[in-house]
């Protein structure tokens, strides 16, 4: 794994704790639907592509939740765990300004929005993001399902106990869902 030391990224302590976390979750996913479509049990098509379609809702969803199991939590510094809650804070106020600068909202407004509830945002990067958010269809469809799928995960698994959350994380990362099948799958692991 590789880190991208662009100019306009700013890094903060704890982004080399989270991170690598977030992206191994995608790369156990990844294996999984290879031994999935290899084995028959997944469509072929679901190697091409994950970007673009309702998958994207568990595979961001879960990479994320792997961040909140309790042993995850232990082993994060306090900089990992409160990189990982600015990140989550981060996630919902893209994912707020995402519907709302579609919907027509002022730019300027939105970037405010923004700097104010989250000022560890670098500016520029906001205002860019703001661009691509109304004109881009993938950073749209990306930025959109962050916010709400990792709000969708986190509050599903505060409900279940451990064993049923590594359940879940373990049906998640292995199959090719909906997010309403998956919430369904989840939903059994209550009763």
């Amino acid at each position: 794994m590789r880190f991208n030391f662009f100019k306009d990224i700013d890094w903060y302590q704890g982004d080399m704790e989270v991170l690598p976390l977030h992206e191994y979750g995608h790369f156990i996913q990844a294996a999984n639907l290879i031994r999935g479509i290899k084995s028959g049990k997944i469509n072929p098509f679901v190697g091409v592509t994950t970007v673009q379609d309702p998958h994207t809702f568990g595979g961001e969803g879960t990479a994320n939740a792997i961040l909140d199991l309790p042993e995850v939590e232990e082993a994060l510094s306090p900089h990992g765990l409160l990189n990982r809650d600015r990140s989550i804070v981060g996630y919902y106020l893209r994912n707020n300004a995402h519907i709302r600068i579609n919907e027509g909202g002022n730019k300027d407004e939105l970037l405010k929005y923004i700097l104010d509830n989250n000022p560890f945002y670098p500016k520029d990067y906001i205002v860019k993001s703001l661009d691509r958010w109304k004109d881009n269809p993938s950073r749209r469809a990306y930025e959109y399902i962050y916010g709400i799928s990792h709000f969708k995960h986190r509050q599903l698994l505060g409900r279940l106990p451990l064993e049923k959350q590594k359940e879940y994380l373990r049906c998640a990362m292995s199959t090719y869902m909906t997010p309403n099948r998956l919430m369904e799958f989840a939903n059994q692991l209550f009763s």
